[in-house]
């Protein structure tokens, strides 16, 4: 098999994998009410980047692009939206962001409680957030704009990156994401191992038995969050760390890419499995998602009588609805 045709069959099952799993775990946040907690909107919200990634990676396998575009408005934008694969690698890197917003909700929830209960309590924090996220991503992938062209032909080509645009990328993209992640995990880790009543709510007094078994529980909820998104990271590491370690060698000049190469098919293999692997993830480990997942099923099947036998883990963050 070539490796363009290898490459499709990869991008084409990561594509169908990250539509279904995707658009699955947006269904179950959206219509369980269980899953309606500042965490979750968060995880929806990068499900649904992931969803449209899912999209475009099939997409730009089976729609043709042509590098004859010609001088008209309409070449212009088919260059720079479709033949530099715009969306897919922004959604990519919004991805990234999304996560790493994820990670500071739960930094700030755990690390600084009684400010997060002050200053992330609403939709409007939520809001602020994903808003956050995309003036971000939408204001360095401006650069795709310049790194296309048309030439005087209508030919629609890239220009290599310099090597201080390479860096910045390699910063924003990669570096700056990983950085920021791992430190907020080493210190939520080590909050919740030295000082696990910091995360245990406010209770009265009058029924201590009752008030121990509900600090557990909530307990045991953040940390299965916490080793939930730390798998999330792990995988996020593994994903991007090979193409954007190539791709920082090629631009800076000192390593020529093939891209035909088994290890460059093997880094963009990795790099579009990442829009599909974290459902899997959300479904094996995250504990919350999977009571929202059985409910919704027992539903659908019209098995009401077992909806009971189902039980909650005390919500993590505050309700949005």
């Amino acid at each position: 098999m070539d490796s363009a045709l290898l490459l499709r069959v990869i991008n084409t099952t990561t594509g169908i994998l990250g539509i279904l799993g995707n658009g699955l775990v947006c269904l179950v946040i959206v219509l369980e009410r269980s899953m309606h907690t500042y965490t979750n909107a968060l995880i929806l919200h990068q499900a649904t980047i992931d969803f449209l990634a899912s999209i475009f990676i099939i997409g730009y396998e089976y729609i043709p692009r042509t590098s004859q575009v010609g001088e008209t408005p309409a070449g212009y934008l088919l260059c720079y939206l479709w033949n530099s694969r715009y969306f897919m690698f922004t959604f990519f890197v919004a991805s990234t962001y999304s996560l790493v917003t994820v990670t500071f909700e739960r930094f700030f929830a755990i690390v600084y409680p009684y400010r997060y209960q002050r200053y992330f309590d609403g939709r409007k924090a939520i809001a602020v957030c994903i808003a956050c996220i995309w003036a971000i991503v939408l204001t360095f992938r401006i650069y795709a704009f310049f790194q296309w062209s048309v030439d005087d032909g209508g030919k629609c080509g890239s220009r290599s990156v310099g090597g201080v645009l390479a860096v910045v990328l390699f910063l924003l993209q990669y570096v700056i994401p990983l950085s920021l992640m791992t430190y907020m995990y080493i210190r939520i880790g080590i909050e919740i191992s030295r000082s696990a009543n910091r995360i245990i709510p406010t209770v009265s007094e009058s029924d201590p038995q009752h008030n121990n078994n509900n600090a557990r529980r909530l307990l045991r909820a953040r940390r299965n969050t916490l080793k939930t998104l730390v798998i999330v990271f792990i995988t996020f590491v593994l994903c991007w760390s090979l193409n954007q370690v190539l791709f920082f060698m090629h631009n800076m000049g000192w390593q020529p890419l093939d891209f035909t190469s088994t290890i460059y098919i093997t880094s963009t293999a990795l790099l579009a499995s990442n829009a599909s692997v974290n459902p899997f993830i959300y479904a094996f480990k995250y504990k919350t998602f999977q009571q929202a997942l059985r409910r919704l099923l027992y539903r659908v099947t019209g098995r009401q009588d077992r909806l009971n036998n189902v039980t909650d883990d005390i919500p993590i963050t505050g309700q949005i609805d």
